[in-house]
């Protein structure tokens, strides 16, 4: 047997005494050796180490040569990649060479097997018949009657042999073709039970009286180089078949119940049904065949996986860097070097969101901290501080500032990661789609038996692949192309997909449906014109690291109960949801990048669950993720930029729990929800979108802002399918973190910030809470409140935002409460409605700390109020107002302003001013005056508290503290101590 090693040339000074004369350079030796044959070749490889070094440089002259001029032999790589050529000639020819001798191994076995008198009295006595006109046995009938065990009869061509008889076959033996491909053609039936047989280089038709080709009950077949035409060919267990470099032109093959079977570079071609039908539950059958398939098998999968087996284990191949699976079998979603949770921000453990929230502790409690001082701009009071200079790099509307030193305000600044664009880049770094085999998709592999389909070709029939009734399937490498659907798994089957090409389906190209399950990995599903993967009815697939795009309608459909597990795919330009979840589907999705749709991104419809984590969803013409209809999925720790719609729509009667996600750069609102809905939205950083952040309307008639492609979010009209008749109320969950169980829409801990609209617009009818937020520098009001139902606001930090920190407008009633509202441009709060303000810092705004306007009923009590420009509280209109216990800075105004209207139904008492220049006269209402010109927030610290959190962590996206940019003024006592930004007006 010849030896393999590598293609290197040989050194002249380690060669033979025969190779180092002068007049024979290696050159001349390869000539010499090219004129040797196969058998002489292998001989001179046992010789010494240089004789087969130099052999095996002939691989890409010679060995080429021996194996292209073997006529019954095609292209390695037929029928897909007639260009690429092997790693080596050489060891490809020995392998055809070797499998072609496989079905011989049974007559050994039978040797072995035998006492040592049987061993004797079997004699290697095989015949060759020759069948043809010229030649003893005009038919193969004839042949056959007089065939003996492992005979070869060899059917001499061109010509057409019509026997049109039902062939029954109980002997081992062989049956070839002898001339070019194709030339010996055959009308004939043939029933195979004999323990091995071999047919090769042959054209079957079915004859006339029936559509049975070739059917095998028992024992093994080995078909090489054969075409089929116009029929069936049927293999059930315990028969196993190995069929390789063969055309199906209009027929078909159908397994069943079989273990272990190989099917490798065929071409299925012109058939009106499925090309291949896998059927009926594995059998283990212990026969003298399965070993050397389970070889072949395992030599397959490691082509596919590129790995080799280490200890048991699979590993990759140094050609390939892959990112691998951490312990949960996810690929991780951070760069080399980050934990997943690190990479944006994420905490990734409760004990760093405990972490987190002791260090700001230690900022409000006035700890010592590393950082230094920065003095903050005053230019809104027409004056600068004196260390403008060390400021001026600092991008204000990228930056917050505050926490304390000592009893005073010190910065505590932290970068927040606006640009969308890196935000990607960050994340494909980061996320490495492509499939790499860990421990578990290797015992998922191995423990899927059955049929083996590798590198075949499938085109222009009715269905590619089949596979039903708790049957096993293996895929690899295959192209179907063409067909009316690509593979269909049913009624609890199982399959593995990995790295076929799957296109131009007229329906879907991956149909899993009934309990089915199994693995589909790195494929590329391609312009289909039904969904790519369609998931139905408790099918539950591993779907990984697939390219999914082009298609007519939607990436991947999970509908009427169906499940899987959606990790690591590149789903984009499809005409409707990348993904989309509907009628009770409840898939697990993560660390997919799903962009560039024509839809929505992910889109959630009719009861549909799951849980939708760790994706980046970009540039999609809807909604970044769609929720409507009774849906109520987890979304979690996903990046959603730079879409043509909405970050996230949670439309009529959805629901959705909305955590730890980046919305960022979106042309319409960050979070778009309609009324009725009762959203849990949770530690988010919005940024940068083209409207609100967080926006509630009130039905589905309200007008948006977004034209053109972008209102089409909000439409109903998403593709429509039948419903199943058999769906029912899911009752589990099992893919769904845990969440909170909100009676009211809940808004908390996140990070709202330069959006083009305000941070909160609420313009709903549900009761909603917006607590424990960081509402910062938006061009129009931090929040904003136009509806009946109440709103409670609680402990936010609303600063820096081109209107007013909040502004209430309608019939409403809203309670403020533990809230920072500094900086903003216009009023700190505009309040037209019912109003509960206490606890609360309003300091700083560029116009009214409170401005209070045709409004009933609203209690300030215990605030701290400010306003360097204008008026601190000013009352107008038809107001009832009761103004108690608030300490009120008083700079360069009035302190109150009502007018006469508002006056007869005002009332304030116990109110603090503090004076910081002397004012004569304008003394009215209830209030005591002091002198302190270094008055600080103490007692307690600036708004919003970390007492009030109860231990809950702070926004995890972005450890931004709370408290705003501040302003001071020159007179401030020179005796104070620390910079300006530390001390409060």
């Amino acid at each position: 047997m010849a030896c393999h090693g590598p293609k290197v040339d040989v050194d002249p000074s380690s060669a033979p005494a025969a190779l180092r004369g002068p007049d024979l350079p290696l050159e001349i030796w390869r000539l010499i050796l090219s004129y040797l044959t196969v058998k002489d070749l292998c001989r001179c490889c046992c010789v010494c180490r240089a004789w087969s070094d130099l052999i095996d440089s002939l691989d890409s002259t010679h060995w080429k040569a021996l194996y292209l001029c073997q006529s019954s032999w095609r292209h390695p790589a037929w029928p897909r990649y007639l260009d690429d050529e092997p790693f080596s000639w050489k060891q490809t020819y020995r392998d055809h060479y070797n499998t072609s001798l496989s079905w011989l191994r049974a007559y050994y076995e039978s040797v072995q097997s035998g006492c040592l008198g049987a061993i004797f009295a079997i004699k290697w006595d095989r015949k060759t018949l020759d069948v043809g006109f010229d030649f003893p046995h005009k038919t193969l009938k004839s042949a056959l009657s007089v065939a003996n065990d492992f005979d070869t009869i060899s059917i001499h061509g061109p010509c057409v042999y019509d026997e049109q008889f039902e062939m029954t076959s109980k002997i081992p033996l062989e049956i070839i073709g002898n001339g070019e491909l194709g030339s010996v053609v055959l009308n004939v039936s043939m029933e195979l039970s004999a323990a091995t047989s071999r047919l090769s280089n042959l054209v079957f038709k079915a004859p006339w009286f029936t559509p049975q080709i070739v059917k095998m009950k028992t024992g093994h077949l080995l078909v090489e180089n054969c075409v089929f035409e116009d029929g069936h060919v049927t293999i059930s267990s315990p028969a196993t078949c190995h069929i390789r470099y063969s055309i199906f032109n209009n027929a078909c093959l159908s397994v069943q119940n079989v273990n272990v079977s190989i099917v490798e570079n065929c071409e299925f071609t012109n058939l009106d049904g499925a090309a291949i039908t896998v059927d009926s539950q594995p059998k283990t059958n212990y026969t003298w065949s399965r070993n050397i398939l389970q070889q072949s098998a395992q030599k397959i999968k490691c082509n596919v996986l590129d790995v080799t087996t280490s200890g048991g284990c699979l590993k990759a191949s140094s050609e390939q860097t892959v990112t691998m699976p951490d312990e949960t079998g996810l690929v991780p979603l951070c760069p080399p070097g980050v934990s997943g949770s690190q990479a944006y921000g994420f905490p990734d453990s409760e004990d760093n969101y405990l972490s987190d929230a002791a260090t700001e502790q230690q900022y409000y409690q006035g700890q010592p901290s590393d950082s230094s001082d920065i003095e903050i701009d005053t230019e809104d009071m027409g004056e600068t501080t004196e260390n403008d200079s060390d400021t001026s790099s600092i991008d204000s509307t990228h930056i917050l500032e505050l926490s304390y030193h000592r009893n005073q305000l010190k910065q505590a600044s932290i970068k927040m990661n606006t640009n969308t664009q890196d935000m990607e880049v960050d994340w494909l770094r980061g996320n490495n789609l492509t499939f790499a085999a860990d421990r578990d998709i290797k015992e998922l592999i191995d423990s899927t038996h059955g049929l083996i389909v590798y590198k075949c070709q499938i085109v222009e029939c009715k269905g590619g692949l089949l596979v039903s009734n708790h049957a096993h399937c293996h895929m690899y490498n295959c192209e179907l192309i063409h067909l009316q659907y690509g593979v269909r798994c049913i009624q609890n089957a199982k399959i593995i997909l990995i790295r076929n090409s799957i296109s131009h389906s007229k329906t879907s190209g991956v149909f899993m449906r009934l309990g089915s399950s199994g693995l589909i990995a790195d494929n590329d599903i391609s312009y289909n014109k039904e969904a790519g993967i369609d998931i139905r009815k408790n099918a539950d697939p591993k779907i990984l690291c697939n390219r999914i795009h082009h298609g007519r309608r939607s990436g991947i459909v999970v509908l009427g109960q169906g499940q899987g597990s959606i990790h690591g795919n590149d789903i984009h330009h499809n005409q409707e949801a990348g993904i989309y979840v509907l009628y009770g589907g409840n898939p697990h999705i993560r660390d997919n990048y799903v962009h560039h749709g024509e839809a929505a991104g992910i889109a959630i419809n009719e009861k549909g669950q799951g849980c939708i984590m760790g994706n980046l969803i970009s540039g999609n013409r809807w909604g970044g993720i769609d929720v409507r209809h009774s849906a109520d999925p987890t979304i979690k720790q996903n990046i959603i930029v730079n879409g043509l719609a909405d970050g996230i729509v949670i439309g009529k009667d959805g629901s959705a729990a909305v955590n730890d996600n980046t919305i960022s750069g979106n042309s319409g609102c960050g979070v778009w929800i309609m009324s009725g809905v009762k959203p849990f939205i949770h530690g988010n950083q919005i940024s940068n979108n083209g409207d609100h952040g967080i926006a509630f309307v009130k039905s589905k008639e309200v007008p948006h802002s977004m034209e053109g492609a972008a209102a089409e979010s909000h439409s109903p009209d998403h593709q429509v399918f039948d419903e199943p008749s058999d769906l029912h109320e899911v009752s589990g969950s099992h893919n769904k973190l845990p969440r909170h169980q909100n009676k009211d829409a809940a808004i908390s801990y996140n990070q709202i910030f330069n959006n083009s609209g305000g941070g909160i617009s609420i313009q709903g009818s549900e009761t909603i809470c917006i607590c424990d937020n960081t509402i910062h520098a938006n061009r129009n009001s931090g929040i904003i409140v136009h509806q009946t139902a109440p709103v409670f606001i609680d402990n936010n930090a609303i600063t820096c935002n081109n209107g007013h920190g909040l502004h209430v407008d309608g019939y409403t009633k809203v309670e403020v409460k533990n809230s920072g509202i500094y900086n903003n441009s216009y009023h700190g709060i505009l309040c037209k409605s019912q109003a509960k303000i206490e606890l609360n810092d309003i300091i700083g705004n560029g116009m009214n700390a409170l401005h209070i306007e045709e409004a009933n009923q609203v209690r300030v009590h215990n605030n701290r109020l400010s306003s360097p420009k204008d008026k601190v509280i000013e009352v107008k209109g038809s107001t009832t107002a009761h103004l108690y216990d608030n300490t009120i800075k008083y700079i360069s105004s009035d302190v109150f302003e009502i007018d006469k209207m508002a006056a007869k139904s005002t009332t304030s008492g116990d109110n603090e001013v503090i004076l910081t220049q002397s004012k004569e006269g304008r003394l009215s209402y209830e209030m005591t005056y002091s002198d302190k010109p270094d008055w600080k927030l103490e007692n307690p610290g600036p708004r919003p508290l970390l007492d009030s959190l109860n231990g809950e962590p702070r926004p995890s996206l972005i450890a931004i503290t709370t408290v705003a940019q501040v302003k001071t003024s020159q007179s401030v006592s020179a005796n104070c101590q620390g910079s300006k930004v530390c001390v409060i007006l």
